[in-house]
C-alpha cells in the first residue's frame, strides 16, 4: 500500500542515506576564518566532522498499519548488503563494533511474547516469496551456538529470553554484532533503570529499529529510552535528553514551548508516525452491552469489594516497609476480577502481610503493569506477557486452575 511504500523509503533513508536536509539534526556553519563547524540543531555542541545520522529509527504507525510487513520488506531488500557487510574487514571500525564480535548477516527481531513469534513466522510465510533462513531462539532452541545464529537471515526471540540469558550468564546473543536489531513493541524497554533495557541496549548492531504504536506511554522519558537504544548522539544519554526535553517540558511559558519544539524536531528526524485515517476505514460503531452477573460471579464480586475495603484499612492502620505494594496489589485484584471473573482466586486482605521475595517480585511486575502496560497478563511458567488475543487459549487447561500458560508452555516448550 502507498503508506507502506513510504515507510520503506523512510527506513531505507535512515539506514543508507541520504537523510533529507530538512530532517538532519546537524548543520554546517562557516566561520569568519574560512573553516566550517557542524552545529547540532538542539544541543549546544559542535564538531569539525559531520557526524553520521543514519543507523535506524522509530516506526510508530498505529496498530494494523503494517509495521511488520514494512520491516520484512526492508530485510528482503537488503539481503545482499547484509551478506557483503559480514565480509567487510573494516566493518568493526566503521560501525564502532568491538573486534571480538562476529559479524553475521542476520537481523535480530525481539518481541514481547512467544505468541508474537508465531505472528512473525506467519507474516514471513504469507508475504515473503524468497527463501529466508529463519530461526526462533526461544525455549529448547537456546542450546544453539553463535555460528548457528550467524547463518540465519532472521532470528526471532523475546525480551524475557534475553533477560533470562543475562541472568544465567549466557552470552550467545551478546557475542554477535547483528546486521540489524528490530524491537517489536519497543515501549517494553521504556524504563532505562531496568535490567531489560540494559540488556537490550548493550546489543551490538549496524542498524537499530524500534516498532511501536505507543512510543510515549507515561512521559517523555519513555521515548528517551528509545533514543538511548538507537544511540542517537547526544540524546543517547538520559541526562542530555532531560536537559533539552523533559526538564523544559515541565516548566512554563517559552521554556515549555522550547522543550516541545526540541522533541518535535527529534521525532521529525528519526520517527515516522501515521494513523489509521490514511486507510479510509468506516467509522467505529459502539454498542454498550450490560452484563448480568451469575450468582457465583455476584458473590465473588461482593466478597472482593469487602476484602478490598479491609485491605485498604489494614494498609493505612498498620503500614510497614514490606507492605509498600499493598495498594497496587489491591488495584490489580480489582482489575483481574473484571477481566477474569471467577477464574481469579478470591483475594483476602491478610495476604497483603508477610510476602515472600517471589511475591514481592511479582508485585513489582504488577506495579509496572499498572503504570502503562494496558493490563498485561503473564504466563505462570515463563512469565512472558500474554496478549489479550491469546487469553482464551491460555485458559484452556485440562484441569481448570488459576494458572495461565502461553501457547509455548502449554506445548511443553517453555523456558522454565
Amino acid at each position: 500500500m502507498p503508506h507502506q511504500e513510504k515507510a520503506l523509503d523512510f527506513m531505507a533513508q535512515r539506514e543508507q542515506g541520504p537523510v533529507p536536509q530538512q530532517y538532519q539534526l546537524w548543520t554546517k556553519v562557516g566561520t569568519e576564518h574560512g573553516g566550517t563547524w557542524c552545529h547540532h540543531k538542539i544541543a549546544v555542541i559542535k564538531s569539525r566532522i559531520l557526524p553520521k545520522e543514519t543507523g535506524g529509527g522509530i516506526l510508530a504507525d498505529e496498530m494494523g498499519m503494517g509495521k511488520t510487513l514494512c520491516t520484512l520488506a526492508l530485510i528482503t531488500n537488503t539481503l545482499a548488503d547484509a551478506d557483503a557487510w559480514r565480509c567487510d574487514h573494516v566493518a568493526h571500525l566503521d560501525d564502532e563494533i568491538p573486534p571480538d564480535k562476529s559479524l553475521p548477516r542476520a537481523t535480530l527481531v525481539v518481541v514481547p511474547t512467544p505468541l508474537l513469534l508465531s505472528t512473525w513466522l506467519a507474516e514471513i510465510n504469507e508475504h515473503i516469496k524468497l527463501t529466508l533462513k529463519t530461526l526462533v531462539y526461544h525455549g529448547d532452541r537456546r542450546s544453539l551456538k553463535p555460528q548457528d545464529l550467524a547463518e540465519q537471515d532472521i532470528v526471532l526471540t523475546t525480551y524475557r529470553t534475553l533477560v533470562s540469558d543475562g541472568r544465567n550468564d549466557s552470552n550467545i546473543i551478546q557475542d554477535i554484532a547483528w546486521y540489524r536489531i528490530v524491537l517489536d513493541e519497543a515501549h517494553f524497554i521504556r524504563n532505562q533503570s531496568t535490567f531489560m533495557h540494559k540488556r537490550v541496549a548493550e546489543l551490538q548492531a549496524k542498524f537499530r529499529w524500534c516498532l511501536t504504536g505507543t512510543p510515549v506511554q507515561n512521559n517523555s522519558d519513555d521515548i528517551g529510552a528509545l533514543f538511548a537504544f538507537l544511540r542517537i548522539f547526544p540524546f543517547d544519554r538520559l541526562g542530555t535528553f532531560r536537559r533539552y526535553v523533559t526538564n523544559l517540558w515541565h516548566e512554563s511559558g517559552s521554556r515549555k514551548l522550547e522543550g516541545q519544539q526540541n522533541l518535535a524536531t527529534l521525532l521529525d528526524s528519526i520517527c515516522l508516525r501515521r494513523t489509521k485515517g490514511l486507510l479510509n476505514l468506516t467509522d467505529i460503531e459502539e454498542h454498550i452491552q450490560f452484563v448480568q452477573l451469575s450468582e457465583a460471579e455476584r458473590f465473588q464480586y461482593d466478597q472482593t469489594k469487602e476484602d478490598m475495603k479491609r485491605a485498604m484499612h489494614n494498609i493505612v492502620d498498620d503500614y510497614d516497609d514490606g507492605n509498600r505494594f499493598g495498594m497496587f496489589q489491591a488495584q490489580l485484584q480489582l482489575r483481574l476480577l473484571c477481566n477474569h471473573g471467577t477464574f481469579q482466586h478470591r483475594f483476602h486482605w491478610m495476604r497483603s502481610r508477610g510476602l515472600t521475595e517471589a511475591n514481592k517480585r511479582d508485585l513489582r511486575e504488577d506495579l509496572l503493569s499498572l503504570s502503562g502496560r494496558n493490563g498485561d497478563t503473564f504466563c505462570s511458567s515463563c512469565h512472558t506477557v500474554i496478549l489479550s488475543s491469546g487469553l482464551d487459549n491460555a485458559y484452556e487447561l485440562p484441569n481448570p486452575c488459576n494458572h495461565i500458560l502461553c501457547s509455548y508452555c502449554q506445548a511443553g516448550n517453555g523456558t522454565e
